[in-house]
């Protein structure tokens, strides 16, 4: 029973002493405001991923190519709908820009 209790705090230990070496995530900046972009096409799925790169080359072309990581992106919204009697799909890809900061 000892000898586990020791195990158990020698390892404890060492996570710790692992732990301190390493060093924190880089934090993430985000801008105070969000980026709009939209797509039209004829399949939900794709216009979807198309209002994403419309998203990413506002974001380019407004804030620089650091900022353009959707999946860092806060507040990230892609909302579709049937756009009139043509049966094609409108996506609208919204989210406020963030990159790792140093």
């Amino acid at each position: 029973m000892r000898s586990m209790v020791r195990a158990a705090v020698a390892t404890a230990a060492f996570g710790l002493v692992a732990m301190a070496g390493v060093a924190p995530a880089s934090a993430l900046v985000c801008k105070q405001h969000s980026h709009t972009a939209s797509s039209s096409g004829g399949y939900e799925g794709l216009t979807a991923v198309k209002a994403r790169a419309a998203w990413r080359n506002e974001v380019r072309q407004h804030e620089g190519i650091s900022w353009t990581l959707w999946r860092l992106a806060k507040f990230k919204t892609t909302k579709c709908s049937k756009a009139g009697t043509s049966g094609n799909w409108t996506c609208v890809a919204r989210a406020r820009p963030c990159k790792t900061g140093s």
